[in-house]
């Protein structure tokens, strides 16, 4: 840690204590107070109970001075004394008002003196009425003396308890005074050592500046160190897969015999060119993966995913490399649709990086992908039959260029695979993990969060249509929840978090129309979508439905195979499920193509590229198929041959010296004459993340990335001659 940074935090840390000990030092100034106080407050109750005990004493006093001598300057006295005694109670009764026990001897002090009152008065009266002796017979017959003790002894018993109490009480402020002297010491304290890092702080400013001016001029070096790095890989990218094109490519023309037969040898060590050229554009992409990664610039667009959909295109694209070793590669999966929120194709990557790397170490047995859902996560494991992973070695699984070699065999790769998955599984909010135990079988558990998914909320009351949508929205992963009246549905509306409401128009009680205004007047439910589902068909329905304040119409009779997708077309982007598919088998690997007999003319193909190797290698895939090919080095000649000859299918390659494929596309989909011809990009050097997508919306009908499989892309133009046939492609 710099300096600069360890002066901050004691800084920091100095003016955090100083406000903690401020605090501290108010609340203990204000205990101190309290406790003062009731220190004062207590010393009055034993001052109050000391002026009770003497007027006690004096009151008996003068009873027993006025029964002697008669004297009514004695019987004066005991009036002044007890016309003070009651105020002096009442003074009393509210300085111990906290104090319960106190408060019943109080009652008890007051029914004594009552009582010791009325005892004097009447010897006194006996006294004026029969003269002194009869007063002294009456004084040693009565409980006036022992009811003078017990008096006197409940005031003691009183006293003793506010005594007590006074003790604790000056305790604590004692307690409280060491308290504050403390406080003030630290405060002082820490204030000298604020301004002792403040002075540290400023003294080092110098220091700092310089430290500052290194530190810029070494991230401005590694800025274009990176760019520069960026730059080279960009340009080794174009370079290297431009070659690995047309060797991959004219090696799969070669093996299709399209040019003409080949001999066992000669088929042999095609395939060897070929999976070697295959192997090294894997590496390129591996290592551009990680440069991206690294840098920061691998961008990832969430959605929910139906992860079965995206496992069988795994197991499809790997099955051959499983049977070339003689492996089972099998899925497994439950019976409910299990979905994802993830980035299609890194969660696509992940999947093939752990399913091939399992594939690589399993000399024997099966790979097995596993689908399910634990904890709130979605789970794909993939579990090999191989030797597994000892313990050791088990924390270099996912790290950069390392490889593990069971025993002493030498694998094939970088060393990236794992690495890529693990930083792509971050990215999308999961995390790869792996079980193993040396000399067991191992799995990696693949572990992506579960979209949020909130259900969607149908009022109608005819019981057949209501099952019939709840259907076919949970067979393709929505919840629902139904309602067979306006009332209902808008309670269930107020209690529940929705995706979205399908409401009837024609409801017992209050109708859809009704619903929807009430709907639409409570701020919190007013953003849910909400869809008429209605049997009304005629003019002005639609308006008056929309008028009351719905979103959308679906008539009835709902149709099955256009219902979902209607539905989904009210659903904000994030809510959308993607359908699981439930194929019977499992798809096979494509048939090995033999050679192909001679065909007739079946299209004309216009290629545009500007490298001359990939325009040959495009005739010479097309035209044994039967196509009719035109070559074209640039945009300017491709429009040209285009408006002359009208193809049926443009292939162009994505970057040209003058313009960009996009660009021939939009030129093309805007000239009346060739709007409807269909238009296939193909590049090798466009960022991963440009999809099919990104190609429509330039006007493009497909997307194909190099190195190119012959076979593929012979597809890829027949599926547009037939859909062209049809409709737009």
């Amino acid at each position: 840690m710099a300096i600069e940074q360890r002066l901050r935090t004691v800084f920091g840390a100095l003016a955090f204590l100083l406000l903690a000990i401020s605090v501290l030092q108010g609340l203990n100034r204000q205990a101190q107070l309290e406790s003062r106080w009731w220190v004062q407050h207590t010393r009055e109750v034993i001052a109050e109970l000391a002026w009770l005990r003497a007027r006690v004493i004096d009151t008996e006093a003068a009873v027993r001075g006025y029964l002697l001598s008669g004297d009514k300057e004695y019987s004066a006295l005991r009036e002044q004394v007890l016309s003070g005694v009651d105020r002096h109670l009442d003074m009393l009764g509210r300085l111990i008002a906290d104090n319960p026990s106190q408060v019943r001897r109080l009652k008890r002090l007051r029914d004594s003196l009552r009582e010791q009152r009325d005892a004097g008065q009447k010897l006194m009266q006996i006294r004026d009425g029969s003269g002194p002796a009869a007063a002294a017979e009456a004084f040693a017959n009565s409980h006036a003396r022992q009811g003078a003790d017990a008096l006197r002894a409940l005031l003691d018993e009183m006293d003793q308890q506010e005594q007590r109490l006074l003790d604790q009480r000056e305790q604590q402020f004692r307690g409280s005074d060491r308290m504050w002297i403390t406080s003030v010491a630290l405060v002082m304290v820490v204030f000298g050592l604020l301004i002792t890092a403040y002075v540290l702080f400023r003294r080092d400013g110098s220091h700092r500046k310089a430290l500052e001016g290194d530190l810029r001029e070494t991230n401005e070096q590694l800025q274009d160190a990176s760019r520069l790095k960026s730059e080279f890989l960009g340009h080794m990218s174009h370079e290297l897969r431009t070659p690995l094109n047309a060797i991959i490519g004219y090696t799969g023309t070669l093996l299709m015999r399209l040019p003409g037969p080949l001999t066992a040898d000669q088929e042999k060590q095609l395939k060897t060119i070929q999976n070697s050229g295959r192997h090294l554009l894997s590496l390129i992409n591996e290592l551009l993966d990680v440069t991206k990664i690294e840098s920061g610039k691998t961008e990832v667009h969430l959605e929910a995913l139906a992860c079965r959909q995206v496992i069988e295109e795994v197991v499809s694209t790997l099955r051959p490399l499983a049977q070339a070793k003689s492996l089972e590669l099998e899925a497994t999966f439950p019976n409910q649709p299990v979905h994802a929120t993830a980035d299609r194709r890194a969660f696509n990557q992940i999947l093939i990086n752990l399913t091939n790397n399992a594939i690589k170490f399993t000399e024997k047995g099966s790979v097995r992908l596993e689908l399910g859902e634990r904890n709130g996560f979605a789970a794909v494991d993939v579990i090999d039959t191989g030797v597994g992973v000892q313990s050791e070695d088990q924390p270099k699984l996912f790290m950069a260029f390392k490889q593990l070699h069971p025993g002493t065999v030498l694998r094939e790769g970088t060393g990236l695979g794992l690495y890529l998955s693990g930083r792509l599984a971050a990215l999308i909010g999961g995390r790869i993990e792996f079980e193993s135990e040396y000399g067991k079988a191992a799995a990696s558990p693949c572990w992506l969060p579960r979209p949020d998914f909130m259900p969607i909320l149908i009022i109608e009351d005819h019981v057949d249509n209501l099952e019939l949508m709840s259907y076919l929205l949970r067979a393709f992963g929505y919840t629902t929840l139904a309602a067979t009246d306006g009332i209902t549905g808008l309670d269930m509306a107020q209690s529940e978090n929705l995706d979205l409401i399908l409401c009837d128009i024609q409801l017992p009680g209050i109708d859809g129309l009704e619903v929807a205004r009430r709907l639409k007047q409570d701020a919190r439910l007013r953003p849910i979508p909400l869809v008429a589902i209605t049997a009304l068909a005629m003019v002005g329905d639609r308006e008056r439905v929309l008028a009351a304040g719905f979103d959308g119409y679906i008539p009835k009779p709902i149709s099955p195979e256009t219902f979902v997708s209607s539905v989904e077309a009210f659903l904000k982007p994030g809510d959308r499920r993607q359908p699981d598919q439930h194929p019977a088998t499992m798809s096979e690997p494509e048939a090995e193509r033999t050679a192909m007999p001679p065909t007739p003319i079946r299209g004309t193909i216009l290629v545009v590229d500007n490298v001359p190797a990939n325009l040959e290698l495009a005739q010479s895939i097309f035209e044994p198929s039967g196509f009719r090919v035109m070559l074209a080095g640039n945009l300017s000649a491709a429009m040209a041959l285009a408006k002359q000859t009208r193809p049926d299918v443009v292939l162009s390659d994505v970057n040209m010296p003058e313009g960009t494929g996009f660009e021939l596309a939009r030129k093309i989909k805007s000239d009346p004459q060739l709007q409807t011809v269909p238009v296939v990009l193909i590049s090798a050097t466009l960022p991963r993340d440009i999809t099919a997508a990104s190609a429509l919306a330039a006007g493009a009908s497909k997307f194909v990335r190099r190195p190119i499989d012959p076979g593929a892309l012979l597809e890829e133009i027949e599926d547009c001659l037939e859909a062209v046939r049809q409709a737009p492609c």
